[in-house]
């Protein structure tokens, strides 16, 4: 969906909406095409989708994650980092796909507003309940780096070349 959407937004998006013209409260197709917008960069679409979701009776959860999401596209990164911290406290009760994007997005978040620290807590956090998580130990040795511990963000880059393999780390 995202090499789709990236090479040609405007087609993906009107082909989930056919979609959706069929099976109009289809929350699968509308979960797409919410990503498809919020990746086009289509603001004032992606909120009207989640006005929608809110009337289909979307889970709470999904609908901040999505708000999380577009405010982080629109580079309000204060605002997406508030409202991922406030979903922390329930995290335990999210599927595991939707801990794992808090945490990304947290760190992507905290990495722009220059919170090195805050960034890593994020990246350790994804990285204690899933040890090979390659973002997560990108965004740690980063976070490391900016926090000039260098042997720490040297273990971590070690880690993600094994885990990725010389050839792919190199090319990334």
């Amino acid at each position: 969906l995202i090499a789709r959407v990236e090479k040609d937004p405007e087609s993906e998006i009107e082909c989930v909406q056919a979609g959706l013209a069929q099976l109009p409260d289809n929350h699968q197709l509308i979960s797409v095409l919410l990503t498809a917008q919020v990746l086009a960069k289509k603001t004032e679409q992606a909120r009207a989708t989640i006005e929608r979701m809110r009337e289909l009776n979307f889970s709470k959860e999904l609908i901040e994650l999505s708000e999380a999401e577009l405010l982080c596209s629109e580079e309000d990164w204060k605002a997406a980092s508030d409202k991922l911290e406030a979903m922390q406290p329930h995290m335990s009760l999210l599927p595991v796909s939707f801990a794992v994007s808090v945490d990304h997005l947290l760190a992507q978040c905290y990495q722009r507003l220059g919170k090195p620290d805050r960034q890593l807590a994020a990246c350790e956090r994804r990285l204690a309940a899933d040890p090979k998580n390659q973002l997560a130990l990108a965004g740690q040795a980063e976070a490391l780096v900016a926090l000039k511990r260098m042997p720490a963000a040297m273990e971590a880059l070690d880690r993600l070349r094994t885990l990725m393999g010389d050839g792919e780390f190199e090319s990334d």
